[in-house]
């Protein structure tokens, strides 16, 4: 799930949330292709430029299971984790240079239950389930980025995170889906 702060409605007065929609990175082939321009690497693109740019992202992903909840490292040049075998060792070299993100990573924080604080990894990366899309839809790598850890797979559990994270005007709608969701 990614979860772009100001990619949609304003943020609540103080402390805001986050817009929010569901992306796949399609697998290893994103890897295979990287040279070359997947379809659905332009289809994200597109949309994410037909959007107002976000100030920042947020990636809840599958590839990243841990309790307690956990985030990325929010300095900025966070390194990839290169979490796959079998490819070219060029993949393993591959860059995606994010700005900082503490800033969103105390929002983030802030936004979390009291009995269940968010523990910051200082040197955790971003995953291929994070950086895959990201460099699809943000090539420039401009936006501050972190990836929170899914901290358990009980539904009711991750809906209330994702309820926690979601913009007023979205928690009534179900979110608009993205190109290859």
């Amino acid at each position: 799930m990614l979860l772009a702060d100001g990619a949609r409605a304003a943020p609540a007065a103080g402390r805001g949330a986050f817009a929010r929609d569901a992306v796949e990175h399609r697998g290893q082939p994103g890897l295979r292709d990287h040279a070359r321009r997947r379809p659905l690497d332009g289809q994200l693109l597109d949309w994410t430029q037909s959007l107002p740019k976000p100030k920042a992202v947020l990636i809840v992903s599958a590839h990243w299971e841990h309790a307690p909840r956990s985030l990325s490292a929010p300095a900025a040049h966070t390194p990839l984790v290169y979490d796959f075998a079998g490819f070219h060792p060029r993949y393993h070299r591959v860059r995606y240079d994010t700005p900082d993100a503490s800033a969103l990573a105390r929002r983030v924080a802030a936004m979390m239950p009291h009995d269940e604080p968010v523990h910051q990894h200082p040197s955790r990366g971003l995953d291929h389930g994070a950086w895959l899309p990201l460099m699809a839809m943000f090539p420039l790598a401009d936006i501050p980025v972190l990836q929170l850890s899914m901290p358990t797979h009980n539904t009711a559990r991750l809906l209330e995170l994702g309820t926690r994270l979601a913009p007023p005007c979205a928690r009534k709608e179900p979110s608009s889906s993205a190109p290859g969701s």
